[in-house]
């Protein structure tokens, strides 16, 4: 009894002795994390500008809706992303007034043209008729001088008679020679009426095919095919109802892309043309692509027609394009709107507060020494500082023990000599650190 008693004791022993070094082990792993440091090094830092927007093309063939102010219905698309060449049918459109309008000058044309046949046989049949009369009294003139040469026997009153029958019948004939005459410039200048009606009904005719040739949209130039945005903010579809001279298609340019920001008006204020910036592309595994800033909105306008959110448009100008660049990918523009060099830049993990004042702790051996520190600007996860730092010194990043720490006789906040510009003091900057400098902090942060 007395053996298992003791036994029982010695594992209880062995028990607590594995406790108690492993509560060690903790402890000393804990002193360990807190000796974590970081190692802050001069570089040149960004402030940017960051928005979302989408590809554009800088010129862009605007095929649009005819110039006809009557009611128009898109009946036909060609599917977006098509490649078309010259003169080849993108979109087909319906206007029955239009339509209409074509069959009724058809109508027209061949009414007037039927109305000048008809009156051209009536004028004809009209002068055929006076140059009938006209042999004919002629014939008649003749034969009454025949028997005047007859008559020259005959009493001369019978002769007078004859002679004033001849005289009525030359009168009668004069006449008839003038009507004609009259009878042909009359006829004429009718034919002519008639003719210039016919070549008015052609005219109308040829507007309205014309008219009726439009509404079916060609390409002006190779390339592909992007439907246009209507006012209110979506593409065209078919069925859709179009107005006069209303963009439906667009055949874009790619030697020249865009991109189109929506930034809010103090984010747009800090841009300036001719700024570099960096367009990412995350549909295309974050294709990056550099640029500038090509023009800046000088107001803010509505995001689209009814909504009451207000932005700036800004313009990026890419320097080289691709293939793969085509407008309305989603795209992620970053400006860089002023740089600043050799400055220190630490995480947010390094920065502690003792009094209201902001410090670092500096390593020294087994110890480290409270450093005060000023913020010239801060950024999402890292802080730019200006303090007693050089070159390799090591920040702790957890804060050490009282221990440990070594504090000056005052602590005292460094004065910042050089003004920082408002536009650095925004909150919605992001400093963007340099490669080696932002690889450390992402080490250091992973304990790697």
């Amino acid at each position: 009894m007395q053996g298992k008693l003791l036994m029982a004791c010695f594992f209880l022993i062995i028990f607590y002795l594995f406790i108690m070094l492993t509560m060690n082990s903790c402890t000393v792993s804990g002193n360990q994390g807190s000796e974590i440091t970081f190692t802050p090094r001069k570089g040149s830092f960004s402030y940017t500008v960051e928005g979302t927007g989408e590809l554009i093309a800088k010129k862009t063939h605007n095929i649009t809706s005819p110039t006809i102010w009557e009611p128009m219905q898109i009946s036909w698309l060609i599917k977006e992303g098509t490649w078309v060449k010259t003169n080849d049918i993108v979109a087909q459109i319906e206007s029955q007034v239009i339509e209409t309008a074509y069959l009724s000058a058809c109508d027209q044309l061949e009414i007037a043209r039927a109305e000048a046949i008809k009156r051209d046989s009536e004028l004809l049949l009209e002068k055929l008729l006076l140059e009938s009369q006209l042999k004919s009294l002629e014939a008649t003139v003749a034969a009454s001088r025949l028997r005047l040469v007859d008559l020259q026997f005959e009493p001369p009153r019978k002769q007078e008679i004859e002679r004033l029958n001849i005289e009525k019948d030359e009168i009668e004939l004069r006449k008839i020679k003038n009507k004609l005459a009259a009878l042909e410039s009359i006829q004429k200048e009718e034919r002519a009426h008639y003719q210039l009606k016919i070549k008015q009904e052609i005219s109308k005719r040829d507007q309205a095919k014309q008219n009726l040739e439009q509404l079916t949209l060609k390409a002006p130039v190779d390339g592909f095919v992007v439907y246009a945005k209507t006012w209110w903010g979506y593409k065209i579809t078919e069925g859709d109802q179009v107005w006069a001279a209303q963009p439906v298609v667009e055949i874009p340019d790619l030697s020249v892309m865009q991109v189109k920001l929506l930034l809010g008006e103090t984010e747009a204020q800090k841009c300036k043309e001719g700024q570099a910036a960096t367009v990412t592309i995350p549909s295309l595994k974050d294709l990056k692509v550099s640029g500038k800033v090509f023009r800046v909105g000088r107001m803010a306008k509505p995001v689209n027609r009814e909504s009451k959110i207000k932005k700036v448009e800004v313009i990026i100008e890419l320097d080289s394009t691709d293939t793969v660049l085509v407008p309305g990918i989603s795209s992620k523009g970053t400006i860089i709107t002023n740089e600043i060099d050799d400055v220190y830049a630490i995480p947010y993990e390094c920065m502690y507060e003792k009094d209201s004042i902001k410090i670092v702790y500096k390593q020294n051996d087994d110890m480290f020494e409270a450093c005060p520190i000023a913020i010239e600007n801060q950024g999402e996860d890292f802080i730019i500082i200006k303090g007693d730092l050089h070159e390799g010194v090591q920040l702790a990043l957890n804060e050490p023990s009282e221990k440990q720490i070594i504090w000056p006789d005052t602590l005292i906040t460094p004065k910042i000599e050089l003004p920082i510009n408002q536009e650095q003091k925004s909150d919605s900057d992001s400093v963007q650190i340099s490669d080696k400098i932002s690889s450390d902090i992402i080490r250091i942060m992973k304990h790697e």
